[in-house]
């Protein structure tokens, strides 16, 4: 066997050794990511920060803006009963606390006014009202109906009305 035989084979084996590792890799990477966006984790981390990056905003609050607006639409009928004003109010009420929630995402803050206070109640319109907006709310979710006439209602939705349409701002 001479130099070039030689050569020509180590340069065979040269060439099938970085194929195999080539394939290697990729079927590592491949497998990654088959593990990845498998789990919970790749699936949405990724979506969404690319979502907050594109709006500019919490992807709660987004998915919140749009979930009122379908349900401000809901309200926009003539002649809306007390059961529908109090069903928007309590979901007013719970779109807001998430709202608050993904605002303030690293405290252990359990409570609606808790979660308020961290993130400022200057930062929504009306800010002052919705502390008791939120407890007329409460009591309404405790004991099932209070005593409160349609107009108060109707302002006590707008409230929550003017805090979440003023989170489109932010």
């Amino acid at each position: 066997m001479n130099f070039y035989e030689t050569s020509s084979i180590m340069a065979e084996i040269l060439n099938v050794m970085q194929t195999a590792s080539l394939i290697l890799v990729v079927c590592s990477i491949a497998i990654i990511l088959f593990v990845l966006w498998h789990t919970s984790w790749a699936r949405f981390k990724f979506l969404y920060s690319f979502s907050e990056f594109i709006y500019l905003k919490p992807k709660a609050i987004h998915k919140g803006i749009r979930k009122w607006h379908r349900t401000f639409t809901r309200l926009q009928k003539e002649n809306l009963g007390k059961h529908e004003l109090i069903s928007a109010l309590l979901e007013a009420d719970e779109l807001l606390g998430n709202i608050l929630k993904e605002l303030v995402p690293h405290h252990n803050l359990l409570f609606f006014e808790e979660r308020l206070s961290a993130v400022g109640a200057p930062t929504f319109e009306h800010g002052s009202e919705i502390p008791k907006a939120h407890i007329i709310v409460s009591h309404i979710r405790e004991r099932g109906d209070i005593d409160l006439s349609v107009q108060d209602l109707v302002k006590v939705l707008s409230v929550y009305h003017h805090a979440i349409r003023g989170l489109e701002l932010y």
